[in-house]
């Protein structure tokens, strides 16, 4: 009789440890999921705010063309105004 009581003693334990083990995990589970909710949002709530940035600067226009020539000496690209090239070091005659 008394093994009896022991056995039902120690299966309600092992019921009330697994039932207790299961809510903490449904409350852990729970508070990742609002924790991972709320990260979407404040991520969703940034990438708003930089694309509504974007839109309200306007377009960088482009930089000005630059008049460019090759060098007669060796032909590597030097500006037309350019009276000494800056890669073989020649003097050349610049452009009007």
């Amino acid at each position: 009789m008394f093994a009896w009581i022991v056995t039902a003693v120690m299966v309600v334990g092992v019921v009330l440890a697994i039932r207790t083990a299961w809510k903490r995990q449904q409350q852990v589970r729970a508070a990742d999921e609002a924790r991972l909710r709320t990260m979407a949002q404040v991520s969703i709530a940034a990438m708003k705010k930089k694309q509504e940035a974007a839109k309200a600067t306007p377009p960088v226009s482009a930089a000005p063309t630059r008049e460019e020539r090759e060098c007669p000496f060796c032909a590597e690209l030097i500006l037309a105004k350019a009276k000494v090239c800056k890669h073989c070091g020649r003097d050349v005659e610049p452009l009007a």
